[in-house]
């Protein structure tokens, strides 16, 4: 029998409630940005990636898609928003993520994304890819480093505490 990789020894974190994020694969997420998100979409999406992130305890990553995001009708405001919730979900993030990997297919699109991570440095490894199976592989590469560190803790029991 082949041994285990260090990826499935790692519990499921969760699920992050909100119809841009893809919590299917936990321990790795993916939210695809729409075409154009409000500011008010854009911290409610935030809003629900800090509850979520709250209860975590174990490493995970995460995929940004800005593949669909239209250039054109983001705005300063959009973009400060984005930038500053992003500088505050960091903190919360900062514990268990252990890779963010954004998907920017367009020259303009990885200009502003490399600038937002200039701006609001990630303190876990973050880049930039054209290619969301490059992306996949690189953070997968990561969860296997904190896989094989972790421990993972046994289930609690079930039934009645024992006397």
């Amino acid at each position: 029998m082949p041994p285990l990789d260090p990826i499935e020894r790692l519990p499921p974190v969760g699920v992050v409630n909100h119809p841009w994020a893809d919590s299917s694969r936990s321990p790795y997420y993916v939210t695809r940005w729409p075409m154009l998100a409000g500011e008010e979409e854009i911290h409610g999406y935030f809003d629900a990636v800090d509850a979520w992130m709250v209860q975590i305890d174990s490493p995970w990553v995460t995929i940004m898609d800005f593949s669909q995001l239209d250039t054109r009708a983001s705005t300063v405001a959009h973009r400060k928003a984005f930038a500053d919730r992003a500088k505050e979900t960091q903190m919360l993030a900062e514990e268990h993520c252990v890779g963010l990997a954004a998907i920017a297919p367009s020259v303009i699109i990885s200009g502003i994304v490399n600038s937002v991570m200039i701006v609001v440095p990630r303190p876990f490894p973050s880049r930039v890819f054209t290619d969301e199976k490059k992306a996949r592989a690189w953070l997968l590469g990561k969860l296997r480093e904190a896989a094989k560190s972790t421990t993972v803790r046994p289930p609690p029991p079930s039934g009645p505490p024992r006397r």
